[in-house]
C-alpha cells in the first residue's frame, strides 16, 4: 500500500448549483473530531463548514437557503472527512468524484 505523504486529499461536487470542494485531513483527525464533538451536532456542522469544505471558504449554516441544501453539503463533508469519498458516484449529479490528485488514495474507507 503507497501512502500519500502529506496526508490531504480533496473531492468535488456540485449541490444545487454550486461547487463545494471538501479537504479530507486524515484518520487521526477524523477521530479526534468525532469524539470531540459527539452528541453536539450543531458544533460539528460548524466544524465541517470551516474546516472539511475549503471551497466556497468560510461558509456558515446560516449561508443556505434550506435545511435539505445544508444537511446534503455536510454528508458529503462528513463523508470526506471520514475518507469515505473515493470511486464514489456523486447522487446529486450521476459524476464519479475523484481526489485531487486524479489517483486514488488508499485510505480504509467505511460504508456508507
Amino acid at each position: 500500500m503507497q501512502k500519500n505523504v502529506d496526508k490531504t486529499y480533496t473531492a468535488t461536487r456540485q449541490i444545487n448549483g454550486t461547487t463545494y470542494r471538501a479537504q479530507f485531513n486524515g484518520v487521526r483527525e477524523a477521530i479526534r473530531i468525532s469524539n470531540q464533538y459527539r452528541g453536539d451536532e450543531l458544533k460539528l456542522d460548524e466544524y465541517l463548514l470551516s474546516n472539511v469544505i475549503v471551497e466556497p471558504p468560510g461558509m456558515k449554516l446560516d449561508d443556505f437557503e434550506d435545511i435539505d441544501e445544508a444537511r446534503r453539503v455536510l454528508n458529503f463533508a462528513a463523508g470526506v472527512m471520514s475518507g469515505r469519498f473515493r470511486n464514489r458516484t456523486d447522487t446529486d449529479t450521476g459524476a464519479a468524484e475523484t481526489d485531487s490528485a486524479g489517483e486514488l488514495g488508499a485510505v480504509a474507507s467505511g460504508a456508507e
